[in-house]
């Protein structure tokens, strides 16, 4: 072989072997870019699935804060409105204004002994486990009450609840000719509480010495449950 058909044949070899490795650089690149396209198509499929399980998450706590602040939310009312009530219940326990007229009997028996009775106006309150009730006034407009060895029923309507009684007081206004009065015993029915009866021992004086009307009391406790009322007595 001659040297010029060296150099062709050469030159043909060096054309094909360069063919031959553009055709590998082409498809190299090609396989390079499908590579790329596909980490890349990878990695927004990654992302987006990343995105959806943290906005996932975050619904999760989201309904999960909400469910609790609404179990929180239900658990502040219901305690506020037990408090409320609470309150309410103090506040008409300690206003009697708001517990309703209750009502009582009161039964006065005066002394037998000479000079018992009085012409002065009379008065009375009660003392309860609870509260006290206002001084109130029991009328004689005929002047018929409170006489030597009387006895006076009066009907008491007492606004609230005073609880039970532990003290009855009675007096008078000092006024009048003969304001001295001497209360033997004195009875009260709570009509509220199925008839339960308190009576009172006094057998003692009351006002009369003073030369300027002013009231004066005396009071008495209640005797033991059961107590009867005392015996009649013999006008002095």
């Amino acid at each position: 072989m001659t040297l010029k058909e060296r150099k062709e044949q050469a030159e043909e070899e060096t054309q094909s072997f360069l063919a031959a490795a553009d055709g590998l650089t082409k498809r190299t690149g090609k396989a390079l870019q499908i590579s790329y396209n596909s980490y890349t198509a990878l990695e927004k499929e990654e992302a987006s699935s990343v995105s959806k399980i943290k906005g996932s998450v975050m619904d999760s706590f989201s309904k999960n804060d909400t469910a609790e602040k609404a179990i929180e939310d239900k658990k502040y009312n219901a305690a506020m409105k037990q408090l409320e009530q609470e309150l309410e219940k103090k506040k008409t326990t300690a206003d009697p204004s708001k517990q309703g007229v209750k009502q009582y009997a009161l039964t006065i028996k005066t002394s037998s002994r000479a000079g018992a009775g009085t012409d002065a106006s009379v008065y009375c309150w009660l003392q309860g486990t609870a509260a006290k009730t206002d001084e109130i006034n029991l009328p004689d407009d005929a002047k018929t009450r409170f006489e030597c060895n009387g006895e006076d029923v009066f009907d008491l309507d007492i606004e609230g609840d005073i609880g039970e009684i532990t003290d009855l007081y009675l007096g008078h206004d000092n006024s009048g000719h003969g304001a001295d009065w001497r209360i033997k015993w004195a009875e009260i029915i709570d009509k509220n509480k199925g008839g339960i009866k308190y009576i009172f021992l006094y057998d003692k004086d009351v006002g009369g010495k003073k030369k300027s009307p002013e009231k004066e009391f005396i009071s008495a406790k209640p005797q033991k449950p059961g107590t009867q009322r005392p015996g009649k007595e013999a006008k002095a």
